[in-house]
């Protein structure tokens, strides 16, 4: 008989109780913004958050950096909560806008944000599993997208928009999201009794379901976007029965084709089917540098004590392999077999500032402790994507306000965007997790904790990619070292564009207006003095509506890049 995953971790917690009290941990201190935000009502036991971070979002409030998130407790009759933050830029301890969207009796929210080039507005993404239609518009239950323009004031900046209802089935499966810079999205999901469905958007535009060939078995899927040669839709899934995990992807583009309101099977490219891990797992989390080199991917899944992470390198090996994170074999300090573990997430982020290789940060819940009330808290390290050791130091890195008493259903999330230089992701790692502060009278209360790790601190240590793609608009510090800021209004255009570029010293500044197919469609160049200019570009109304990639370039270095859209 297989134990569920949730029966296996009481079963733990017992062991915990009856252990002879393990040898303390190291932890190192957070040095890391946070607070709680959001409300996991009384008598609630939320296990689930997801979150999404976007840079530079004009709103009609002003410049900002968009933080979204959301927990549940994936119940029928339980409550749950969109959480929408708008902070200045880079400035997360400045919030401008912040607020809930209130669901109920949903699982599985995720969230997400593309451009709709359909109506000209950004559009913030909601999907989940409705058990019982309370928010679906046909009443029915099944898998859900909402969607909410952002185009209100502070006051209430969400706007209700739109839904898609992606099945009409009462039984639950899970559903995930990822979304690449402002143009792109996939969901995800199980379809009980067909098989693993997915969905892409492009500006709005969104496509049929696909069917994942031969996945009626799977369960559990995660999705992330990969972008090396091509635009890459990877997933991940698990089955049980098969004791195996699969890892496969499919063509953006060719996903894209599937007509809107249709269905097609599609066999899905596999690229990994691991098996050998002990069963039962916690859900798996997937992700992918957003650009990079090559097609390296990542997901973490625990056994309850053991915390494992199946990447592949090209840049090494170019196989496939399993490293444990938990257990010293990185070099870091090992956790004893009193240790448990909980559902972990992950981030890979892109080349290093130094050149070398790129980062996994991997995040879980560690109890552990003499009674079953144990302490516990949430950890992270950061591994080299080779498996080969550590990024941070030989412990274990605490995240703020993180530890908690005998809650032994944990949640934490890690923003799938790429870090410090991605133009569409904010200076900071962004996570969320559930924390209990307090127990009393029978009854727990829950906290959803923001933190915002910047890249280069020493806990959550900066990797910076290379300039891969025009719409990454990544250099070295020297190459900047001119540019103070350069950003372009308005946002979407029309006929003109003004940019707005603060230079340290003299330059030669030249602006290249890019299509997504690469082609320069508009360029304007111009000798400035040191200080702030207002760089007209002209005669623009005759490109075609659509996504534009501005690249500013000083003396002839490429500074920075900012994506336009086109009205």
């Amino acid at each position: 008989m297989i134990l569920s995953f949730k029966k296996l971790l009481t079963a733990l917690c017992l062991l915990v109780a009856a252990a002879i009290p393990v040898t303390a941990q190291v932890f190192t201190s957070p040095t890391a913004y946070a607070f709680p935000y959001g409300d996991p009502a009384v008598g609630i036991d939320p296990k689930v958050t997801s979150n999404y971070s976007k840079r530079d979002l004009n709103t009609n409030f002003g410049l900002t950096d968009m933080y979204l998130s959301a927990w549940g407790a994936n119940d029928p009759g339980s409550p749950a909560e969109v959480i929408y933050m708008f902070s200045v830029p880079s400035d997360p301890t400045n919030m401008i806008a912040q607020g809930p969207i209130p669901y109920h009796g949903v699982a599985d929210l995720g969230v997400g944000m593309i451009l709709d080039a359909t109506i000209g507005e950004y559009v913030v993404l909601v999907c989940y599993f409705d058990y019982l239609g309370t928010h679906s518009a046909t009443g029915q239950p099944g898998h859900i997208l909402d969607m909410y323009t952002i185009n209100g004031p502070a006051s209430s900046p969400l706007v209700f928009y739109n839904q898609i209802q992606l099945t009409f089935t009462s039984e639950y499966g899970r559903i995930r999201m990822d979304s690449h810079i402002e143009y792109a999205a996939a969901i995800v999901w199980q379809h009980p009794g067909v098989g693993i469905e997915t969905m892409v958007s492009n500006n709005g535009n969104w496509s049929g379901i696909t069917t994942l060939a031969g996945t009626e078995p799977e369960m559990g899927p995660d999705v992330a976007f990969s972008h090396a040669s091509n635009l890459d839709v990877n997933f991940v899934y698990q089955e049980p029965g098969a004791g195996t995990i699969t890892k496969s992807f499919l063509d953006w583009g060719t996903l894209l084709s599937v007509p809107f309101g249709s269905t097609v099977i599609m066999p899905p490219n596999i690229q990994d089917v691991d098996g050998g891990m002990p069963f039962p797992i916690s859900e798996l989390v997937l992700d992918c540098p957003d650009h990079y080199d090559v097609d390296n991917w990542a997901y973490t899944y625990t056994d309850g004590l053991n915390v494992y992470v199946r990447h592949i390198d090209h840049h090494s090996s170019g196989m496939p392999v399993t490293t444990i994170v938990n257990d010293g074999s990185l070099g870091n300090f090992p956790l004893t077999n009193y240790q448990v573990a909980f559902n972990p997430t992950l981030h890979y982020g892109d080349r290093a500032i130094t050149g070398g290789g790129g980062e996994i940060t991997v995040g879980w819940n560690s109890s552990y402790g003499p009674t079953t009330h144990a302490e516990s808290r949430y950890v992270a390290i950061e591994m080299f994507e080779n498996g080969g050791g550590l990024h941070s130091l030989p412990d274990y890195m605490e995240l703020p306000n993180g530890q908690l008493g005998g809650h032994f259903n944990p949640a934490i999330s890690f923003s799938k965007m790429s870090d410090l230089q991605h133009p569409g992701a904010p200076a900071f790692l962004y996570a969320t997790y559930i924390t209990q502060p307090t127990f009393t009278s029978g009854f727990t209360s829950f906290e959803l904790q923001h933190a915002f790790h910047k890249w280069t601190n020493p806990v959550f240590k900066g990797i910076k990619p290379a300039m891969l793609h025009p719409e990454c608009g990544n250099s070295t510090h020297k190459e900047q070292s001119g540019l103070v800021q350069s950003i372009a209004r308005p946002n979407p255009f029309g006929h003109s564009l003004i940019n707005s570029v603060n230079l340290k010293e003299n330059a030669r500044v030249e602006l290249v207006l890019i299509d997504m197919a690469g082609r320069v469609v508009a360029k304007k160049e111009a000798n400035l003095h040191a200080g702030n200019h207002q760089v007209v570009m002209n005669d623009l109304g005759q490109l075609a509506p659509g996504t534009y990639v501005l690249s500013t370039t000083i003396n002839g270095k490429k500074t920075a890049a900012q994506l336009l859209s086109k009205q």
